[in-house]
């Protein structure tokens, strides 16, 4: 007799939706959120997603930068502005764990 419980195998499948019309799609779901009463000029925002299993991320991605009103920038991960960046954010991080 094993000392281990027995394992099975178990295949999980979930139903797939489609969206046709990804722009309007995700206009309307962030119109839901009411993003103007949060999100205030000049503020900095990051908007970032996992992309597993999901279909055409890019679109979504776009289509949630443009509803959202922010101009797409892509940095370099190796230029000094991104280096600089990861430094403060590993600084702010430090501190909240400190801070507990």
């Amino acid at each position: 007799m094993s000392a281990y419980p027995a394992i099975f195998r178990v295949r999980q499948k979930f139903e797939s939706q489609t969206v046709e019309d990804i722009p309007t799609t995700v206009e309307n779901e962030l119109s839901r959120l009411e993003l103007s009463n949060k999100i205030q000029p000049g503020q900095t925002v990051a908007i970032t997603a996992g992309s597993r299993g999901i279909a055409n991320i890019a679109k979504i991605i776009h289509a949630i930068l443009d509803g959202v009103g922010i101009q797409y920038v892509h940095e370099d991960p190796n230029s000094a502005d991104m280096r600089a960046l990861e430094s403060e954010i590993k600084a702010a991080i430090f501190a909240l764990v400190e801070a507990e």
